[in-house]
């Protein structure tokens, strides 16, 4: 099962915020993201949003020990210090433990819907479609930072 270990491979980026006042696992923060991104969710508002409506037990599977999710103030400030290096290092090392060294490049692609949006509130997401699959080594590279 893929699922927990690559939420034991996020909970090994190192967390950039001072330990005193730290109240959600930043392994919970990534793996809220990565499930959110998947659900089709596209700002820190949709992330923060797909946190709040999801039952206790997806909150606990997530990570989270207090459980909630953080608000999005909390995930601006975790994102602003990241270390996008060690998170490069942490998803590219749980890939090369997983996937044979021809699937290692992953096409992700995603719609959403038309005509699936009710009226915007917290209970209620348009329908997605998400789809991963491996793809020949000669996709496009990594983007430069900045």
């Amino acid at each position: 099962m893929l699922g927990p270990d690559l939420v034991e491979a996020l909970a090994r980026v190192p967390d950039p915020r001072e330990r005193r006042g730290r109240r959600y696992p930043l392994g919970a923060i990534l793996t809220q993201t990565v499930a959110a991104l998947l659900s089709g969710a596209q700002s820190l508002a949709a992330i923060t949003q797909w946190g709040h409506v999801q039952e206790a037990s997806v909150v606990q599977a997530l990570g989270y020990t207090r459980g909630r999710t953080p608000a999005i103030g909390t995930l601006h400030d975790v994102y602003a210090r990241l270390d996008v290096s060690a998170l490069e290092a942490a998803l590219g090392g749980w890939s090369q433990r997983h996937l044979p060294a021809e699937e290692r490049m992953v096409a992700v692609d995603g719609k959403a819907l038309r005509g699936t949006y009710g009226e915007l509130n917290l209970t209620r997401f348009g329908r997605h479609l998400a789809a991963m699959r491996p793809t020949p080594r000669r996709g496009v590279p990594r983007r430069p930072p900045g």
